[in-house]
């Protein structure tokens, strides 16, 4: 049994799909760039740099783009100075202007394409090719959506079908899988203690709220024994039982794939429930955070 989970950021999307032209200096790292301006939006939402990332995507001017990009970068740098929580980001941002001020902006309009489904198969022919499987002896079945059959049927897979989720098993179970998935990363990123203020106005950024530590709320820690009993489930299906041949397919930016999987390793690292309930969800709070962190760190070091 293969598993493969797709866990892609629409963000990161948008913004590969608007800076696909970029000409970068030659010091650069295109994907370690990509990953900081994703994360940047993820995390700030900044106002003015969406506004101007979606101008320049359908044709609008590349150079107000550049300028408001560089005006984000320099205010959140302000900001953060002197925060300890932030040097890292300052760090980052500081490259990041670097490189915009010696790229050369050609963002041309998106072009509507499959670009989001092909994904998928991009990711699955990889594994196959990984596997020494060739795509011409795999048989494909997908859902009822167009445009992901579309999709595949660009690639050389011996055959692709659709079936309507509720006449085949397999559909469902990887619905409900994918599904599971797909709310456990929502509600994560979307906890407010783990949710900086949004970045309405340069000129009034919150200091308060940039040196504020962001923690899991300690509520996620507070498990029954079932609940418990089901997240070691969970980590031997999604994980132990899938060491070998088990892919998750992302794009540079992997934070959420990442913090969901440190999560369920963090709970699976204790042998009982007994043993969990002996540490304050305030603590378990502090220990997923130093894990998720640790994590990030490494994967980043490897872009």
């Amino acid at each position: 049994f293969i598993m493969q989970i797709n866990i892609v950021s629409k963000v990161e999307i948008l913004v590969r799909s608007a800076l696909q032209s970029i000409i970068f200096p030659f010091f650069a790292n295109r994907n370690s760039f990509i990953y900081s301006l994703t994360k940047l939006i993820v995390v700030h939402r900044p106002k003015q740099l969406l506004e101007a990332l979606e101008v320049a995507a359908n044709g609008g001017d590349p150079q107000e783009f550049r300028n408001t990009l560089l005006e984000t970068l320099r205010a959140l740098n302000e900001a953060s100075e002197g925060v300890a929580r932030k040097e890292q980001s300052i760090e980052a941002f500081t490259e990041m202007c670097y490189i915009v001020e010696a790229m050369s902006f050609n963002i041309t309009p998106s072009v509507k394409t499959d670009f989001f489904y092909s994904i998928n198969f991009d990711g699955l022919s990889r594994l196959l090719n990984e596997l020494s499987i060739r795509s011409k002896n795999v048989k494909i079945t997908i859902d009822m959506e167009a445009s992901t059959f579309k999709a595949a049927q660009e690639y050389k897979f011996g055959r692709v079908k659709q079936r309507k989720s509720d006449c085949s098993i397999q559909l469902r179970l990887a619905d409900l899988l994918s599904g599971f998935i797909g709310r456990m990363i929502y509600a994560m990123t979307h906890d407010e203690s783990t949710r900086e203020i949004a970045l309405e106005d340069y000129s009034t950024i919150d200091l308060e709220d940039i040196k504020k530590k962001r923690l899991l709320n300690p509520k996620w820690f507070e498990l029954t024994e079932r609940h418990f009993d089901l997240y070691k489930l969970i980590y031997q299906v999604l994980i132990e039982q899938h060491s070998h041949y088990w892919t998750t397919l992302t794009l540079a930016y992997n934070d959420d794939a990442l913090c969901f999987y440190a999560l369920l390793r963090h709970v699976a690292s204790y042998p009982t429930y007994q043993d969990f309930i002996a540490v304050s969800p305030e603590l378990h709070s502090e220990y997923y955070n130093s894990r998720a962190v640790d994590e990030l760190a490494e994967y980043y070091q490897g872009l």
